[in-house]
């Protein structure tokens, strides 16, 4: 069965800002990275809403308010949400067939770093709703 795993990650910050070790764990989950893909997401807006057929994906999300993620572990399971507040960031990592979404329920932008061990293939995509979307992020995953 398809899974989402979350790892709150440790801010070892000073004064200059914040700073996110990315346990090694990604590498044993994805050893292969072939693809990456940052993004920045605004205030009420969603990205995701699908699976991948075939691609495992770890996802981080560098936060500075609040977000809400929404995952299934396959199609015939149930939808899970967390939501998450404050400053901080987030390890994911996705199996193929387990659908995600990135809602920012904050005020501030959000930020992702995606890794995937293939290359962007628009039919490995498939779009499903497990959170309310935005407009904007329905337009924009139809293009992808």
């Amino acid at each position: 069965m398809p899974t989402v795993t979350i790892q709150t990650l440790t801010n070892i910050d000073d004064i200059r800002g914040s700073s996110f070790s990315i346990p090694r764990a990604w590498a044993q989950f994805l050893p292969a990275a072939v693809d990456l893909h940052v993004t920045s997401l605004k205030p009420g807006h969603t990205r995701g809403n699908h699976y991948h057929k075939t691609r495992k994906e770890v996802i981080i999300v560098v936060h500075a308010d609040g977000w809400a993620l929404s995952w299934d572990n396959g199609r015939t399971s149930r939808v899970q949400h967390r939501d998450f507040v404050g400053r901080g960031a987030v390890m994911l990592t996705v199996e193929p067939g387990a659908a995600h979404a990135v809602v920012n329920s904050g005020r501030m932008d959000l930020y992702t770093i995606g890794l995937t061990d293939g290359l962007h293939d628009p039919e490995d995509t498939v779009r499903v709703e497990i959170t309310a979307g935005d407009q904007g992020s329905k337009i924009k995953n139809q293009e992808k």
